[in-house]
């Protein structure tokens, strides 16, 4: 907020560009102090929405089979979370991950008949699913393999 109101105010045409807290670009939310939290709680809301619909097709008869569950998961909302790895920062929102691993557990829990305070951590992995900082690590480390690689090339050069 005070960066915005410290930014002088641009004119094109006779017209003042506005200055945003966000925009969002290519389904990114990108803020002022790139930080990515309103990027992350967008996520979160999408993940809600698809583990809502998946859950919606488990019932007590045990239809659709814990496999299907997990593959649903996995393709749909776990994908939806791998996606925004990428984007987030290098600090990665605790609160925030511990509400994302919790939403993508749910319908895993309930095919189960797991009780809801079941460690989300635990189903995730039981599942086959890694967690997601465990993944943002991994993002990390091949981002400083590329680099290195790349100021090591440029100095051959």
């Amino acid at each position: 907020e005070s960066l915005i109101k410290s930014c002088p105010t641009l004119i094109l045409s006779k017209t003042a560009i506005p200055f945003l807290n966000f925009y969002k670009y290519h389904g990114v939310i990108l803020d002022t102090g790139l930080r990515f939290h309103l990027h992350g709680l967008h996520v979160l809301k999408s993940i809600k929405q698809s583990s809502s619909i998946i859950s919606q097709y488990v019932n007590k008869s045990g239809t659709p089979a814990i496999p299907t569950v997990i593959a649903l998961v996995r393709a749909v909302s776990f994908a939806k979370a791998q996606y925004a790895i990428a984007t987030w920062s290098l600090v990665l929102n605790v609160k925030l991950l511990v509400s994302i691993h919790a939403v993508l557990s749910y319908p895993i829990k309930r095919a189960l008949g797991l009780p809801l305070h079941t460690n989300a951590n635990e189903v995730l992995m039981e599942a086959g699913l890694p967690l997601l900082n465990m993944l943002h690590l991994s993002e990390l480390s091949h981002m400083h393999r590329r680099l290195q690689q790349t100021l090591l090339e440029g100095h051959s050069a």
